[in-house]
C-alpha cells in the first residue's frame, strides 16, 4: 500500500513549464509553499525567471544531461519528493507526410524523455523512502484520433509504462498516477505546425485537415467547456 502525502516544502519537478498546464502548476506548487524546479527546453527559462521557480534547461534526448539535472537538484535541497511529467506535443498529419525527425521528436519527448526523468529520481525517492511520480497522458492514449498517429502512440506508451511501474512500486510508498486531460482551451498554432507537404496530393489532405481541426477547435466543447491549464493544474495539486 503507498502512504505518500503531500507535505510543506517538499521538492517539485516539473516538466514542460514554459508554458500552459505546466507553467501554471509550477506556479500554484511555488505559490503554497513548495520547493519548485521547472524543467524546459533550450533557452526558454530566460524569459521565465519567477523568484520563488527555478527553472532548468534541460535537451530531453540527452539521458545525462535529465541525471546531471537531478543531481543538481538533489545536491541544491532535500531530494525531489514529486515528480510531474508534463512536457509533451502533439505531432499532427497524415503519416506519409511526417518527416523522420519529426516522428523521432515525438516519441523523445512524449514517452523517453519521462522514462528518464522516472529512472533519474527513483533512487533519490526510494532513498528517502516516499514519492510521488505523476505521468500526464491524455485521453488520445485510449481514444485514438486520425492524422494523430504518433501522438496517440506516444502517449499510449507512456500510459502503459506507467501501469507497469505502479505494479513495480505498489510494496514501496511511492505513489505512480497517470493524468487524462480532454479537450482543453489550446492555441490552434501549437498543433497545426506540423501539418505541411509539397506534394500537391498530400497538401490537399493536410488543408483539409488544418480546416477540420480548426472547426473542432471552434466547437463549444472547446470554447465553452475546454478545461482550462489552471484548472488542470488546481487537479493535478489535489491528485499529488
Amino acid at each position: 500500500m503507498v502512504f505518500f502525502s503531500l507535505q510543506y516544502a517538499d521538492v517539485v519537478v516539473i516538466t514542460g513549464a514554459s508554458r500552459g498546464i505546466g507553467y501554471e502548476t509550477a506556479k500554484l506548487f511555488a505559490d503554497r509553499g513548495h520547493t519548485v524546479y521547472g524543467i524546459v527546453r533550450g533557452d526558454k527559462y530566460k524569459d521565465l525567471q519567477k523568484e520563488n521557480i527555478c527553472f532548468l534547461s534541460v535537451n530531453y534526448r540527452d539521458e545525462n544531461s535529465i541525471k546531471n539535472t537531478i543531481d543538481r537538484i538533489n545536491q541544491e535541497s532535500s531530494g525531489v519528493d514529486i515528480l510531474i511529467n508534463n512536457a509533451g506535443y502533439a505531432l499532427i498529419g497524415p503519416v506519409e507526410t511526417l518527416a523522420e525527425d519529426q516522428i523521432q521528436d515525438q516519441m523523445e519527448v512524449n514517452f523517453f524523455a519521462p522514462v528518464r526523468f522516472v529512472k533519474a529520481v527513483l533512487p533519490i525517492m526510494k532513498k528517502k523512502g516516499s514519492g510521488c511520480i505523476l505521468n500526464i497522458s491524455s485521453i488520445n492514449a485510449v481514444a485514438s484520433q486520425p492524422f494523430g498517429s504518433l501522438y496517440c502512440a506516444s502517449k499510449a506508451a507512456l500510459e502503459s509504462f506507467s501501469e507497469s511501474l505502479y505494479a513495480e512500486l505498489l510494496p514501496l510508498p511511492i505513489k505512480v498516477c497517470i493524468l487524462q486531460p480532454g479537450p482543453l482551451k489550446t492555441d490552434f498554432q501549437l498543433i497545426m505546425g506540423a501539418i505541411e507537404h509539397d506534394q500537391k496530393d498530400l497538401q490537399k489532405i493536410c488543408n483539409s485537415l488544418k480546416e477540420s481541426i480548426e472547426r473542432r477547435l471552434e466547437h463549444p466543447i472547446f470554447n465553452e467547456h475546454g478545461q482550462t491549464a489552471k484548472e488542470i493544474a488546481n487537479l493535478i495539486y489535489e491528485i499529488v
